[in-house]
């Protein structure tokens, strides 16, 4: 073997051989997770209802979310305690009907590598949902069905309407 050609491939080697397996975030390492919110009956809680003409949007965001499942995944600012959305029934009709809600909540990071960084689960605090607009309310309470948001496997909150 060509004496260079020795030297390129040994140089390669030995840099291959130094990369430590958190040097590289694989495609599959999971992201925080986003909130499930179930739509269900204020009368019965076990049955999922989904409202008339509904839509979702986050403060600071004009576009609205489409909602034409009784299951709904919203991310969360982790930048913040708290993220407010507008759960909005008849959208754009003239009974059209806004509830502003406040999902409270504290950040557990956890470390995933050097490549990854964190990633970031919520904690229900109390009250996990704060009413800001209170009136003609359409949503009747909540409740939550898991306190902690590690997964998307199951839904987080239900709202009763």
């Amino acid at each position: 073997m060509h004496p260079k050609r020795f030297h390129f491939f040994t140089l390669v080697l030995i840099f291959l051989l130094s990369c430590e397996k958190d040097d590289i975030c694989i495609p599959e390492t999971q992201d925080s997770p986003k909130m499930i919110v179930l739509m269900r009956s204020f009368e019965n809680p076990e049955i999922r209802k989904v409202p008339n003409d509904f839509k979702i949007r986050a403060i600071g965001n004009e576009t609205p979310i489409t909602a034409s499942s009784d299951s709904i995944v919203l991310a969360l600012n982790p930048e913040k305690e708290f993220t407010q959305f507008e759960f909005i029934t008849d959208f754009e009709k003239e009974t059209e009907n806004i509830d502003t809600l406040q999902i409270n909540y504290r950040r557990a990071d956890i470390f995933i590598s050097s490549a990854c960084g964190y990633r970031h689960n919520f904690i229900f605090e109390s009250p996990a949902v704060t009413q800001l607009n209170p009136g003609s309310d359409w949503i009747f309470g909540f409740t939550v069905l898991k306190d902690t948001i590690s997964d998307e496997q199951q839904g987080h909150l239900a709202l009763l309407h």
